[in-house]
C-alpha cells in the first residue's frame, strides 16, 4: 500500500531528530557502496558499475614530458611533466555521512513513494552539496556522466531507517512511475 505524503513527512521528521544512528546503520548494512566507482551490480549483460560520489580536490596528472634530472646521477633527460590540477577525488564514509546529513536537513526536496512487498518505503530526492559530485553510468554511455540529484531510500514501515543513498540523473527520475510529492 503506497505511503501518503503525511506518512513520509512523519518518517522524515523522525530521522531528522537523530540521524546519526540511522546513517551508521545504513553504512554498516550497505557497505557504503556508492563512494567508489569500483563497485558493481549485476544487470543485463553482466556487471554494471553503480553510481558513485566523488569530491572536488587537487589531482596530479601527467601532461606530456619535459627536460629534467633523471635518477640519482644528476643526468638530464626527458621526464614526466606532472601538474596539479582541479579534479575529483574518491569519497569516504565520512563524506557519505555529510552528504546524507545535508540532504536530510534540506527544506526543498521531492518525495516519491516506492513501497514494496515488505512495506512502506520512499525516496527523498535532493541536490548534491558542494564540494561533492555524483556520477552515474547510463545504458547509452560506457563512461559515467556527472549527475546532480541525490536520492535517500527510506524504509518507513515499522522502524524508520535509511536503506541507502546514491546519486541519480534526471533521466532516472523521469523513469520512475512511483507517486511523487514535491515539497518545499
Amino acid at each position: 500500500m503506497p505511503l501518503t505524503e503525511i506518512e513520509m513527512e512523519a518518517a522524515l521528521k523522525s530521522l531528522r531528530s537523530d540521524s546519526s544512528d540511522e546513517i551508521s546503520f545504513m553504512q554498516e548494512t550497505h557497505a557504503s557502496d556508492h563512494i567508489t566507482p569500483t563497485h558493481t551490480r549485476t544487470g543485463q549483460g553482466g556487471a554494471v558499475p553503480k553510481s558513485f560520489y566523488m569530491k572536488s580536490g587537487s589531482v596530479t596528472e601527467q601532461q606530456g614530458t619535459k627536460v629534467g634530472t633523471v635518477g640519482w646521477g644528476g643526468k638530464t633527460g626527458e621526464v614526466k611533466n606532472l601538474v596539479t590540477v582541479a579534479g575529483f577525488v574518491p569519497c569516504t564514509k565520512k563524506d557519505e555521512s555529510t552528504i546524507t546529513r545535508w540532504a536530510l536537513a534540506r527544506t526543498e526536496y521531492m518525495m516519491m513513494d516506492s513501497s514494496d512487498s515488505v512495506g512502506g518505503k520512499f525516496l527523498l530526492v535532493t541536490g548534491i552539496p558542494h564540494p561533492y559530485a555524483g556520477f552515474s553510468f547510463t545504458a547509452a554511455n560506457k563512461l559515467p556522466l556527472q549527475v546532480h540529484m541525490n536520492v535517500i531510500c527510506i524504509r518507513a514501515a515499522g522502524n524508520t531507517k535509511i536503506l541507502s543513498t546514491y546519486p541519480v540523473g534526471q533521466e532516472w527520475l523521469n523513469g520512475k512511475t512511483a507517486t511523487k510529492y514535491v515539497v518545499t
